[in-house]
């Protein structure tokens, strides 16, 4: 049975997933400033994401999701194949 994560409708959906691959690194967090919020009237209402650079980084960085700019099937095979020969 795969978990589950209930988002309220007035949310919207997030347009990536944990463990996608982007340009940035891998998406391992995300969460959601809802409008009318504190957070929300600072930084602008929707999803962000953290993300890692690498399996063996210690950073996080995060993104607005408009940020985000997932791999091509081309770079993805590129960084997959890099990270097989150099190790």
């Amino acid at each position: 049975m795969q978990p589950t994560i209930s988002i309220p409708q007035h949310w919207g959906y997030p347009c990536f997933a944990l463990e996608q691959r982007t340009k940035d690194g891998i998406i391992l967090g995300l969460y959601y400033y809802p409008s009318g919020t504190e957070l929300a009237e600072q930084f602008g209402d929707g999803w962000r994401y953290a993300l890692m650079p690498n399996k063996n980084s210690d950073e996080l960085f995060h993104f607005e999701e408009n940020q985000i700019e997932l791999l091509s099937h081309r770079n993805y095979s590129q960084k997959s194949k890099y990270k097989y020969t150099t190790h």
